[in-house]
């Protein structure tokens, strides 16, 4: 809360690690509806996700590339598995991370995506995926 503000959060806990992810109160997805999940950079069940060489050319940390296997894994369960997570570069610039299907960028699926650590995470949402109001 802040002030007369709220903002809905769900949170994951675990021995290792504490998850949240934040909604806006005036937004229209709820918490629910968005697919997150955590994991160990260094889990090997991650590698065998498969990312473009697009994605291999956008992930410029370490941690860039087991986080992205993660938000794949969550896009194939909202039937976007084909998705890229792609990070444009413009004027000199690295963009923030954009989900793209062959040539067109998504508009009706977000993304979120953060490392600290040894683990990675990964929110995704996708329109009609759960209830919307």
């Amino acid at each position: 809360a802040y002030g007369a503000l709220r903002i809905p959060v769900a949170w994951t806990l675990s021995a290792d690690y504490v998850h949240c992810v934040a909604g806006w109160p005036r937004q229209t997805v709820p918490l629910e509806a968005i697919r997150r999940a955590v994991a160990r950079a260094d889990d090997p069940a991650l590698a065998a996700t498969r990312l473009s060489p697009e994605e291999l050319r956008s992930a410029r940390t370490p941690a860039s590339r087991p986080v992205r296997q993660l938000a794949k894994r969550l896009l194939g369960q909202c039937r976007l598995g084909s998705a890229e997570i792609i990070r444009p570069r413009l004027e000199g610039e690295w963009k923030g991370p954009r989900l793209r299907l062959g040539e067109r960028e998504l508009t009706d699926a977000a993304l979120s995506m953060s490392h600290h650590g040894r683990f990675v995470a990964a929110a995704v949402w996708r329109r009609g995926e759960g209830a919307e109001s």
